[in-house]
């Protein structure tokens, strides 16, 4: 068709059409998900209640609070257009590799630095939309995709200290 009355015409639709609204609490969403300090929160929460789950016997609430975190994460990675399933593909491949290494294999190392390497892999493709950055704004965003990445675990490791150093005797950590 060349214009709106020609579709109209076409498709044998009413003159007057109506504009569709998107829900406010989708657009906050959608708002919200796009902001670099979210993804990092989400990074930041993931990494603390896994390495609360290592730290403590069995499974339990940390352990499912980290699989939320992570899968907000790429949820939220998959609406801002810059996640694939490679990236998934790649994150759960990481954790089945690693938990082989603690579980099944311990000792080589193979698996586990493997599943690692995997795992950040993950994390980082997921936060932009090419594997090897080739120009000056890829490199630009990569540096940002490390940077939060870094951040979100150097906060981890400090909370932990902080909790380790500042609360051992405490009925509560």
């Amino acid at each position: 068709v060349q214009n709106l009355d020609e579709l109209k015409v076409l498709y044998q639709l009413p003159n007057e059409l109506e504009l569709a609204e998107t829900p406010r609490l989708t657009q906050a969403l959608d708002r919200l998900v796009a902001q670099p300090w979210f993804v990092s929160t989400l990074l930041f929460f993931a990494f603390l209640f896994l390495m609360s789950e290592i730290s403590a016997p069995g499974l339990g609430i940390p352990g499912f609070m980290a699989i939320v975190c992570f899968l907000l994460f790429f949820w939220a990675q998959f609406l801002n257009g810059t996640a694939g399933w490679l990236e998934v593909l790649l994150f759960v491949s990481g954790i089945i590799f690693v938990a082989l290494e603690i579980f099944v294999i311990p000792g080589l190392g193979i698996f586990g630095i493997g599943g690692g390497v995997m795992i950040v892999g993950a994390i980082i493709m997921a936060s932009q939309t090419f594997v090897v950055p080739r120009n000056s704004y890829q490199l630009d965003v990569f540096m940002n995709s490390m940077l939060r990445f870094v951040l979100a675990c150097g906060g981890v490791i400090v909370v932990i200290w902080a909790m380790v150093r500042f609360f051992p005797n405490n009925f509560w950590f």
